[in-house]
This record gives C-alpha cells, sequence and structure tokens, in this order.
C-alpha cells in the first residue's frame, strides 16, 4: 500500500500561509457563536413588537405614538457604534418615499398627517436597523416574531370557537378572525410570517413544541379565510419548491394538524351559534397528531396519511367555504374602488392628494373605503414621486436579497424572501403596508434574514474552499 508522506517543504508552506486561512481550512464548517441583541434591546424589542399585535397594529391615534416612539427607543438602545452600516442602507432605502409623503403633506396642506402617513416607514426602518446591528443573531429575531404571531394565532381560534367579537368578525357568510387588527387579511399576512418562521424554527429544533407552534399559526391563518393570503400561500409554496424543498416539505407536513384543527372550527364558522366542544376536541386532535407524527413517519401508510389529510380537508373545506372563496361581490367591490382611484389620479395633481383619508381613518373618524392596494394607495395619496419612492424600496429589497442568496444560512434566507413575496402578493390587492406593524415586522424578518454581516460566498468552483464574507451592501 503506498503511503502519502508530507515534506518539509510542504508543512513550511503550510505554516507560511496566514494565521485566519489556517484556521478557515482546518475548521472550513465550524459555526460562528450566536450573538443575540443586548438584554435592554431584545427587551426593548419584544415590547414593540407585542404591543403592535395587542394594539390594533399600532393605527390609531396613541397606540400609533407609543409604537413609534417604542420602535425608535429600540434603536437607539443600541448605541451608536454599531450602527452607521445598518442605518445608511436603510436610511437610503427610506429616503426616495419618506421625501415624497413630506412633499405631498407640505403641497396639499397636511403637515399635520405626517406622525401618521411616515409611522410605517419610521417603523419598518427602525426595527430593520435593529435586526441588521445584532450581527449573528438572526435566529433570535425568527423565534420573537413566531412567538409574538402564536399569541395572535391563539387569540384569533378563540374569536372563532366562541364567537367573541374582539378577535373575530361575523360577516353575512360566518364567522372570520381577524384578531386584535381588527381586519382578517392584515391579521392573515402576519399570521402567515409567523408560520414561515415558525417553519424553520421546527425544523432546525425538531421539538414536539415547536411543530406544535407552527401547526396553530397555519391553522389560525385559514381561520381568516382570506383570499389573498391563500394566494400568497400557493405562490410561496410554488418558489420554495424550486429553492428549498426540505423547508416546503416541513410546512406542508404541519399543514395535516392544521387542517383537522380547522375542520373542527367549521361548524362555529357557519353556525348561528359557537360549536366550542366540537372546536376543542379538534384541537386536541390536532395536537395528538402532531405527537404521533414522528410514530407515523415510521410506517409507509402513516406518511401517506399524514401527506394526504391537508388535501382532503382542504376539499371539504372549499366544498362548506365556496360561497367565500367565490364572493363575487367582494371581487366587484375591489375592481370598482381600483377603477375610482386609478380615475381620480387622473385628476390630482404631481405629489396626489395627500395623507388626510389615512389620518382621518387613524383617528377613528368615518371615511371612504381605503384603496384595497398599496400601489394605488401610494400613487392616489403621494402621486408620482410616492410611486417611484415604493418602487425604489422594492428594487433596494430585490436586491438585497439576490446578493446573499449565497447565504450559509439558507433557511434564514428562504425565510425573509418567502416573507417578501407574501407581503408583495397581499399588498397588490389590499393596505397592509398603511398598518405599522405590518412594515415593522418586515424590516425586522429583513435584518434578521438577508442583511450581507450573515450571509457567506463559496466560490462556485471550489465548494471545499474556505467561506469568505459576503461582499458589503451599499
Amino acid at each position: 500500500m503506498t503511503q502519502c508522506h508530507s515534506t518539509p517543504t510542504d508543512s513550511k508552506k503550510a505554516r507560511t500561509l496566514p494565521p485566519h486561512l489556517a484556521k478557515a481550512i482546518e475548521e472550513p464548517t465550524r459555526p460562528h457563536p450566536a450573538q443575540g441583541p443586548g438584554n435592554a434591546t431584545f427587551v426593548l424589542l419584544s415590547l414593540t413588537v407585542i404591543w403592535g399585535v395587542l394594539a390594533g397594529g399600532a393605527f390609531y391615534g396613541i397606540n400609533l405614538i407609543i409604537f413609534v416612539i417604542l420602535a425608535l427607543s429600540t434603536m437607539l438602545s443600541l448605541g451608536f457604534k454599531p450602527l452607521p452600516r445598518s442605518l445608511r442602507w436603510w436610511s437610503l432605502t427610506a429616503t426616495p418615499a419618506t421625501a415624497a409623503i413630506v412633499a405631498s403633506a407640505v403641497a396639499t396642506s397636511a403637515a399635520s398627517d405626517l406622525v401618521v402617513a411616515l409611522a410605517p416607514l419610521a417603523a419598518a426602518v427602525s426595527l430593520g436597523v435593529v435586526a441588521s446591528a445584532c450581527c449573528e443573531s438572526g435566529m433570535h429575531v425568527v423565534r420573537l416574531v413566531a412567538n409574538v404571531m402564536t399569541l395572535e394565532a391563539v387569540l384569533c381560534w378563540v374569536g372563532v370557537t366562541f364567537h367573541v367579537p374582539a378577535f373575530a368578525q361575523l360577516l353575512h357568510d360566518g364567522w372570520r378572525a381577524s384578531g386584535t387588527l381588527g381586519y382578517a387579511n392584515v391579521a392573515g399576512l402576519l399570521l402567515l410570517i409567523g408560520w414561515l418562521c415558525a417553519g424553520i424554527i421546527a425544523r432546525e429544533s425538531g421539538r414536539a413544541v415547536d411543530h406544535l407552534r407552527c401547526a396553530t399559526l397555519a391553522a389560525a391563518a385559514l381561520t381568516t379565510q382570506s383570499r389573498s393570503v391563500l394566494v400568497a400561500v400557493l405562490v410561496c409554496g410554488a418558489v420554495l419548491l424550486v429553492v428549498h424543498r426540505r423547508v416546503a416539505a416541513k410546512l406542508w407536513s404541519s399543514l395535516a394538524p392544521a387542517a383537522v384543527a380547522f375542520a373542527g372550527l367549521l361548524p362555529a364558522v357557519r353556525g348561528d351559534g359557537p360549536w366550542s366542544a366540537f372546536a376543542i376536541l379538534s384541537a386536541l386532535a390536532a395536537v395528538g397528531l402532531v405527537l404521533g407524527t414522528p410514530w407515523l413517519s415510521r410506517h409507509r401508510l402513516g406518511r401517506i396519511a399524514v401527506q394526504l389529510l391537508p388535501l382532503a380537508c382542504g376539499a371539504v373545506g372549499v366544498v362548506l367555504l365556496r360561497s367565500r372563496l367565490l364572493d363575487n361581490g367582494s371581487n366587484r367591490g375591489r375592481i370598482d374602488i381600483w377603477q375610482g382611484a386609478l380615475a381620480r389620479m387622473q385628476t390630482v395633481g404631481l405629489f396626489g392628494e395627500g395623507p388626510h383619508e389615512l389620518a382621518a381613518l387613524s383617528h377613528h373618524e368615518t371615511v371612504a373605503l381605503l384603496v384595497h392596494s398599496d400601489v394605488l394607495q401610494y400613487g392616489l395619496y403621494y402621486g408620482i414621486p410616492g410611486l417611484l419612492g415604493l418602487v425604489f424600496c422594492v428594487y433596494r429589497l430585490g436586491r438585497l436579497s439576490w446578493k446573499t442568496r449565497t447565504s450559509h444560512q439558507r433557511e434564514l434566507w428562504v425565510v425573509g424572501v418567502s416573507s417578501l413575496l407574501c407581503v408583495s402578493v397581499v399588498s397588490s390587492v389590499d393596505f397592509p403596508l398603511q398598518v405599522p406593524l405590518v412594515p415593522a415586522v418586515v424590516g425586522l424578518i429583513v435584518g434578521a434574514t438577508l442583511w450581507p454581516a450573515r450571509a457567506v460566498v463559496v466560490p462556485q468552483d471550489r465548494p471545499n474552499a474556505a467561506r469568505q464574507p459576503a461582499p458589503t451592501e451599499t
């Protein structure tokens, strides 16, 4: 047998390597230690997100002001040393939209409404800076979002099960969960983002409690009966099947217990009185399914049953809720609103109508229906500069996603991109970006999952080579 011996020359060459490269070659896959935000910063961050959820998305009156103050305080609690790079990127991203809003408010004599109009951008920048500046703490933020949204999920389930008006709405086609936000589509979007975060956590830990949290968020998103969220799930699922099938498989597996829990809620959704006993039994059955999935996965028939159960329950749900899914009145109403907004945009000036309606609604005044599309909303309120500012934000986020696609924390990257896709889909047919909590959560997710400090570029022609930091994003 031929034996290979290292020559003195080879040893000499090895000794001449720079210390950081020699260490990287010896331990190329050793993960970096996770460094989370400081205690004060994380406490303030948690309070900000929890307040945003409990205060109805921080849209109305004093709740909005408290939310913005908490978000700014969270950013300032970091101090000034780690901020310049992340603050520069987020400020540059939001500057065109901010300038358009200020110019519109001044041109339309609505300067007093600037606090309401700028609150979503201020919250997104503040929390985005916090998540971006806390290097290697992406999973901390993802776990925080999942935990807070689980609280919202439980309130949605309670609202539909016991017909609590504070957490659910009675419409002509039955009860829909809206949680503390008061609007089912926005609540469904946030629950969907929480579901994506919980899926990554469950895949990493494998613990039953994390699988249960993932299933809870999926079931709660179903209780909102939001068609825009359903479309976002389909788009996001198609993308996940291409970029990360294992994450897609984990999220799909959580739909089996979620479908069982939602099936038990269908009588309460459609009935005149709460069917609480049936809903509780189905929830217990869903918990049992979560706990029994590892055992079922050992058997072929069990694996097939778990995979087919969401389809079976989904078919039953489609039959029972077909009037909701085929709500032509809602479709026609949206089209009429969009046509009216396009007609109004042709008559307003360069800087739009200004944020009068948005501010009036924030102060609990009765106004016309908001345009159910953030794109049209920006064009109508803030004119052409507002549209360009929104497009610039989308461009910056898309460019950041593309530059960090080779991140070694691939699953975190998938969460960030999937969340952006979901927000884009829902924003095209609704107005979630007008609710300060939604841009704030988007900023958190982007900073925690897509920030270049966590990205590592691996050369395609040398997959085993030492990993080098990703280029700086500007």
